[in-house]
C-alpha cells in the first residue's frame, strides 16, 4: 500500500514539473511571437515599405515554425493552425497591400496567441 502511494507522488510532480515547465516555455515563445507581431503593426502603421514588412512577416513565419514543432507535442493542432493561418493571412494581405486587413490579421493572431497560453494554463478554472 505504501509503494503504490509513493509511486503515485512521484508520478505526480512528474506530471506537475512538465506542466510548469512546459507552460513557461508556451508562455515565453508566445510573448517573443507576440512582440514580434505588435512590432509589425507598428511598422504598418507608419507605412513602411511592402518589402520591409515582407521580411518581418517571413522572420514571424520562422519563429513560429520552430516553436510550432515544439507545441504540437502538448497543444491541440487545431489551436496551432490558426496561428499558422492567421501568420498566412498576414502575409498574404501584404502582398496585395491591404494593409487594413493585414492589421486585423495581425490583431486577430496576437489574439489567438493569448487564448492558447491561457486555456492550457493550470488554475481552477480551467480544472473545473
Amino acid at each position: 500500500m505504501k509503494k503504490e502511494i509513493i509511486v503515485c507522488i512521484i508520478i505526480l510532480i512528474f506530471i506537475i514539473i512538465g506542466d510548469i515547465i512546459t507552460q513557461k516555455y508556451s508562455k515565453n515563445s508566445a510573448d517573443e511571437i507576440t512582440k514580434e507581431l505588435q512590432e509589425l503593426e507598428t511598422m504598418i502603421e507608419s507605412n513602411s515599405e511592402i518589402s520591409t514588412l515582407t521580411e518581418k512577416i517571413d522572420n514571424i513565419e520562422n519563429k513560429w515554425n520552430e516553436n510550432y514543432n515544439k507545441w504540437a507535442y502538448f497543444i491541440e493542432h487545431e489551436e496551432l493552425e490558426k496561428v499558422k493561418t492567421g501568420i498566412v493571412s498576414i502575409k498574404s494581405y501584404t502582398k496585395s497591400e491591404e494593409l487594413g486587413e493585414a492589421m486585423n490579421e495581425v490583431d486577430k493572431t496576437i489574439y489567438i496567441l493569448e487564448h492558447i497560453v491561457e486555456k492550457y494554463k493550470v488554475n481552477l478554472k480551467n480544472i473545473f
